[in-house]
């Protein structure tokens, strides 16, 4: 057993200080961990909270029809698709593009400005014209538009071979202008009914005997496509 009278051995006084020193440090600690204490008795709370209003939340999107689970599992792809190296890069490479955007809208606007310059120079009203555009712009978008546009385009074989048929070569376009013309001129409410022998005699027409020609022609050029087309 330790001595108290022998030199070097503690004495109470000296164990009872450091206790207290040790007492004391231990408050300390315990004074520091109160707040991590408070918070982690908090966090549960919390938590039940935060899910309380996650749940509420996704039962107000499933009331309106919209299904949570599969925004979630797109919502992942789409994050996968985003993160993915190759797309990475790209966006890299798009946003080195966008750096350098800005000093490509100015030259582009600098261009426009000179043109528009130039334009009202030259007396025309660019606003008038512009205007003139939107409005052009907005019967091409209009339903009824869209709509002879789908179904143009659901013939468009139909009309490839009628492009590729000469309708719209100059010779038959010529032909059908003078044909309107013809048309605009002639009263057809003011004809006089003509027999045969009224026939006969308009043949010492010349203007009578030239249409009569130009069908004599056509039904010539008609006939050789025709038999052309039954040989093939």
């Amino acid at each position: 057993m330790n001595d108290p009278t022998r030199p070097g051995a503690p004495d109470g006084e000296a164990i009872l200080a450091a206790l207290q020193r040790i007492e004391a440090r231990l408050e300390r600690l315990e004074r520091a961990a109160e707040p991590a204490r408070e918070l982690s008795d908090a966090v549960p709370a919390t938590l039940a909270t935060a899910v309380d209003a996650l749940d509420e939340r996704v039962n107000a999107l499933a009331a309106r029809g919209i299904d949570v689970d599969d925004r979630v599992r797109r919502s992942l792809a789409l994050v996968e698709q985003l993160t993915d190296p190759g797309t990475l890069a790209t966006l890299e490479q798009a946003l080195e593009v966008a750096k350098t955007l800005p000093n490509h809208v100015a030259a582009t606007m600098d261009i426009v400005d000179g043109l528009v310059a130039r334009m009202a120079a030259a007396g025309v009203d660019v606003d008038e014209r512009l205007n003139v555009l939107v409005r052009v712009a907005e019967r091409l978008t209009a339903p009824e538009a869209l709509e002879v546009v789908g179904e143009m385009l659901s013939h468009a074989d139909m009309l490839g071979r009628l492009l590729e048929s000469g309708v719209f070569g100059p010779g038959a376009v010529n032909v059908v202008g003078r044909a309107a013309n013809a048309l605009s001129c002639m009263d057809i409410d003011s004809v006089e009914p003509v027999g045969a022998f009224g026939a006969l005699k308009a043949l010492s027409d010349p203007n009578v005997k030239k249409a009569l020609g130009a069908l004599v022609a056509f039904g010539q050029c008609f006939g050789r496509s025709a038999h052309r087309a039954t040989r093939s």
